[in-house]
């Protein structure tokens, strides 16, 4: 039963942060969309010419004040509401990210316990967390890729509100008819 209980107590942990990981890449895209439809706007500014990388240093302080600039026309030109949402997009996904990191330490400890009880050498403790550290990310990256897809081509029955409820099982609602 003990056995039991400790690789309970590692898969349990290998969730807690595979969980809030799912959740921070959520978070982080829809920051990236909501950063896409600002860059979108006029007045983008310029761009670093391809001879300063001659000059790394150069080119990178260069690059690194215009994209300063961008950023400072773009919230001048956001609404509050704008900007209050890029900022809660941020916060979640730093507060999401937090837990992953702690749940990733949790997992850690409780999948070294786990191995010294069955006499698993430390090598192989390492390359088990570092599978599982990668399962956990491949997991996030392909939940994020089929959502992205499922929302950029839709499904039947009405572009994107069609391919969510395509994702969600419901059937599309009746349409309206307001010729009176």
């Amino acid at each position: 039963m003990t056995d039991a209980v400790l690789v309970a107590g590692a898969v349990g942990a290998w969730l807690l942060f595979a969980g809030p990981l799912l959740q921070a890449a959520f978070e982080l895209r829809g920051e990236t969309d909501h950063q896409r439809a600002v860059e979108r706007r006029p007045d983008r500014g310029g761009s670093v010419s391809a001879w300063w990388w001659l000059l790394p240093p150069v080119a990178i302080w260069r690059h690194r004040r215009l994209r300063q600039q961008f950023r400072k026309r773009a919230l001048a030109q956001m609404s509050e509401d704008e900007l209050r949402q890029a900022l809660s997009f941020s916060n979640m996904a730093t507060a999401w990210l937090l837990v992953a990191g702690g749940a990733l330490l949790i997992a850690l400890k409780e999948t070294w316990e786990a191995g010294e009880a069955f006499a698993v050498p430390g090598a192989v403790r390492w390359v088990l967390i570092l599978v599982l550290a990668a399962a956990a990310f491949l997991h996030a990256a392909v939940r994020m890729t089929s959502a992205g897809k499922l929302l950029l081509h839709g499904a039947p029955g009405g572009g994107r509100r069609g391919a969510l409820r395509a994702e969600a099982g419901t059937a599309a609602p009746p349409a309206r008819d307001d010729r009176g």
